[in-house]
C-alpha cells in the first residue's frame, strides 16, 4: 500500500513539476549574490564520505563565494566546517517540494550538485531524479549549474540516461572513475562529459585531530604494535551490506576475511567506521565495527584496537597515516587511505570501486571482493598481500595526477 501511495504522489508530482517548469523564467534584474547552493548526496547526518566531499568543495572551490548547504533537514556541521565563515545551512530539499526549491534557487547565482553515488539510480530513481529536476529548474531560472564527479553503475536505468542527455545540454557531466566515464560517454555526447576523480582526494584534514585523546590512544597502540614488528590494517565495515545479506552472515564472513589477512604474520587491525547512521536495523558502521573488534580481539588478544568518538570524515583521515593498508566496504574510507599512500582491499558494491582503482592502474581482480561473495575472498586476499609493494608504488606514481583530476570537479565554476 505504501508503494501505491508513493506512485500516486509521483504521478501527481510529475504533473505539478511540469506546471512549475512552465512558470520559471530568468530575472535579469537580479543583483549577483556570489552565492552557490551546494547539494550533498544526502543529509549531513553521519555519512563520513559525504562530509569529505563537502569539506573538499568548501576548501577548494568556494574561497570567493558564499555557500548554502541545502539538504532535506537543516543540519549545521561546525565540527568540520567551523573554519569557513562563508558557509550557511538550509533545509527544505524534500522530494517534490518544487515551490520551495524555486524560492531557494532565486536567492543564489549557481548550484553545485555533489553527484557521487546519488545520480545513477543505484539507490533510488526517485532520489536521483530529484537532483536532475532541481538542475533543470535552476537552468530555467538562468542559474549556472555544476556537477561533481559521480559514479555510473552497470545497472543504470534508461530513464536516468535520458535525463543525463537533457541536462548535459546546459551543464557538464563529470565521471569520477574510468568505468563510469566509459559508460557515460556511450550514452551522452562525449563533448559534454569530463573525466575527473573523486573530490575526497583533495579533502583537508582537521589539524586538531592529532591532539585529541582518541587519536593519542590509537597512536600509542600503533607505535607499540610496530615496535613488535606488526603490520597494521585499518578495517571499515558497511552497514548497508550487512543489512542486505544479514548481520550474522556479514559478521561471520568479515571475520573470515580478517583472519585471512592475519596470514601476513604479525598482523594487527584498527577497527574504524565511515558512517554513524543506523543503516542495519538499529546498527551503524560504528556498531558493527565494534562487534567485529570484540570478536577479533578475542581470537587474537591485543591485536585489535577500536577507536571511539569519531565524529566526521576529515577527522578520520589522520588515523590512516599510521596504518599499512585498508580493508573497507566504504569507498571513501579507501580513498582517504590511498591519499595517505596506503593500498586498499575493497569489499565492493554497485561497481563503485573498480573504476577508481583503474585510475591508479591497479588491477581490481587483485584487490576487490564483492560483498555477496566474501566467502570466496581468500585467494584475492593472498593476491593482495603478494602485491602490496606493487600497489604502493602505483599509488605513489599516480597520486599527484589523481589530485589534479580531483580539482577538475570545480574547474568549470565561473
Amino acid at each position: 500500500m505504501s508503494d501505491l501511495k508513493e506512485n500516486i504522489k509521483d504521478f501527481v508530482g510529475d504533473k505539478f513539476y511540469q506546471i512549475i517548469k512552465r512558470q520559471l523564467k530568468p530575472n535579469n534584474k537580479n543583483t549577483p549574490t556570489d552565492t552557490i547552493l551546494l547539494l550533498p548526496p544526502s543529509d549531513l547526518d553521519g555519512s563520513f564520505g559525504d562530509e569529505l566531499m563537502v569539506a573538499s568543495f568548501v576548501k577548494n572551490f568556494s574561497s570567493d563565494k558564499n555557500v548554502i548547504i541545502y539538504t532535506d533537514h537543516k543540519i549545521e556541521r561546525n565540527d568540520f566546517l567551523s573554519a569557513y565563515p562563508q558557509v550557511s545551512y538550509q533545509g527544505g530539499f524534500h522530494v517534490r517540494n518544487y515551490n520551495k526549491w524555486a524560492e531557494t534557487l532565486r536567492k543564489v547565482d549557481a548550484i553545485f550538485i555533489i553527484g557521487a553515488d546519488a545520480l545513477d539510480g543505484a539507490y533510488s530513481v526517485r532520489h536521483s531524479m530529484r537532483y536532475i529536476r532541481i538542475a533543470e529548474m535552476a537552468n530555467l531560472l538562468g542559474k549556472k549549474v555544476y556537477f561533481s564527479g559521480f559514479s555510473i553503475s552497470k545497472k543504470t536505468p534508461p530513464e536516468i540516461y535520458e535525463a543525463f542527455r537533457a541536462v548535459s545540454k546546459f551543464a557538464y557531466l563529470k565521471a569520477r572513475d574510468v568505468d563510469s566515464y566509459q559508460r557515460l560517454v556511450a550514452e551522452v555526447n562525449p563533448e559534454r562529459v569530463i573525466q575527473v576523480s573523486d573530490m575526497a582526494f583533495v579533502c583537508p584534514e582537521l589539524a586538531e585531530t592529532t591532539s585529541q585523546t582518541n587519536y593519542q590512544k590509537f597512536e600509542s597502540w600503533a607505535n607499540n604494535s610496530k615496535a613488535h614488528g606488526d603490520f597494521i590494517f585499518a578495517f571499515c565495515p558497511n552497514s548497508i551490506q550487512a543489512e542486505k545479506i544479514g548481520l550474522d552472515k556479514y559478521l561471520i564472513e568479515s571475520m573470515a576475511l580478517l583472519q585471512a589477512f592475519n596470514k601476513v604474520g604479525n598482523g594487527s587491525v584498527v577497527f574504524l567506521y565511515h558512517d554513524i547512521r543506523p543503516l542495519c536495523g538499529e546498527l551503524s558502521d560504528k556498531d558493527i565495527s565494534q562487534l567485529l573488534f570484540e570478536k577479533y580481539n578475542k581470537a587474537f588478544t591485543g591485536k585489535g584496537f577500536f577507536v571511539q568518538d569519531l565524529k566526521n570524515g576529515p577527522q578520520l583521515k589522520s588515523f590512516l597515516h599510521s596504518v599499512d593498508a585498508t580493508i573497507t566496504g566504504r569507498m571513501h574510507f579507501g580513498i582517504s587511505g590511498i591519499e595517505a599512500g596506503k593500498p586498499m582491499f575493497g569489499v565492493c558494491y554497485a561497481n563503485k570501486f573498480e573504476g577508481m582503482l583503474r585510475l591508479f592502474d591497479i588491477n581490481p581482480d587483485c584487490s576487490l571482493v564483492d560483498y555477496t561473495e566474501m566467502d570466496k575472498g581468500q585467494p584475492i586476499v593472498d593476491l593482495f598481500l603478494q602485491n602490496l609493494t606493487h600497489f604502493t608504488n602505483k599509488i605513489v606514481n599516480h597520486l599527484d595526477n589523481i589530485k589534479k583530476m580531483s580539482l577538475l570537479n570545480g574547474g568549470d565554476i565561473r
